[in-house]
């Protein structure tokens, strides 16, 4: 549809639609774990779950283009039982059951990114980021896609990547609450000022950091860099800083 109205006109219909008795429903701009009116809700573009039994009163979740992790997530219409979930738990425990050091503390991880917003509320709003790193061919590629990512309902191989510039990793590390983001390609031939601009994204994700800024018609918007952040690569971070903030 073409607008073809004045000003004028724009004004008028705003207040005849501001004068309607019309439904209200709120509204995340983010996926995942999020709270309103004393209910907790779990939302993505096309789930939203709750223990709340009106479903007029559901959230909605409003797209921020297709790099929204909510865009990305399909969860089976069946019931997963008790039965489902130890198999499931007994399976997880024999996956790389040579090295249990390295697959156990990013499970206990990915766990707890479900919950961020209760976890982090417990820690000054910070929470660490999962570094997963070692040499071409070690496996870090095949982990996420072949055991973090379905867990997490996500059915595809796409991830972002830590040489993008800032403006998308900004999006990306904002767009969900609890279902984890993830970047790869982590190395030290990034360049020095792709890798430092990247560290410092970190540090503003691990604090849950939030970044007000102003649009040309002088209203602003916040941005909080709220997403649970898995990094792999060949290199980790040699700050030592921030090698503190990673698991």
């Amino acid at each position: 549809a073409i607008w073809n109205g004045t000003g004028n006109d724009y004004l008028e219909l705003l207040r005849n639609v501001m004068s309607m008795d019309l439904p209200v429903k709120h509204a995340v701009a983010y996926a995942g774990y999020t709270e309103h009116d004393g209910k907790r809700w779990w939302v993505t573009k096309n789930h939203k779950i709750t223990n709340h039994e009106e479903p007029e009163s559901l959230a909605i979740l409003k797209s921020h283009g297709e790099d929204n992790i909510g865009n990305r997530v399909t969860y089976a219409p069946e019931v997963i039982g008790k039965d489902e979930i130890e198999s499931f738990v007994k399976e997880l425990s024999m996956v790389h059951k040579s090295s249990s050091e390295t697959t156990y503390p990013i499970m206990g991880w990915l766990w707890a990114s479900f919950i961020k917003p209760l976890v982090s509320k417990q820690n000054h709003r910070r929470f660490p980021f999962l570094m997963i790193s070692g040499t071409y061919g070690s496996g870090k590629t095949a982990f996420i896609q072949e055991i973090v990512w379905p867990f997490c309902g996500i059915n595809d191989s796409t991830n972002f990547s830590c040489s993008s510039t800032k403006l998308p990793i900004e999006r990306t590390m904002s767009c969900s609450s609890s279902i984890p983001v993830w970047f790869d390609e982590f190395k030290n031939d990034m360049g020095q000022s792709k890798m430092e601009s990247f560290e410092r994204l970190l540090r503003r994700a691990y604090g849950c950091e939030e970044e007000t800024r102003g649009r040309p018609d002088q209203s602003t918007y916040t941005i909080t860099f709220r997403s649970p952040v898995i990094v792999t690569g060949e290199s980790e971070p040699q700050d030592s800083a921030l090698r503190e903030r990673f698991v």
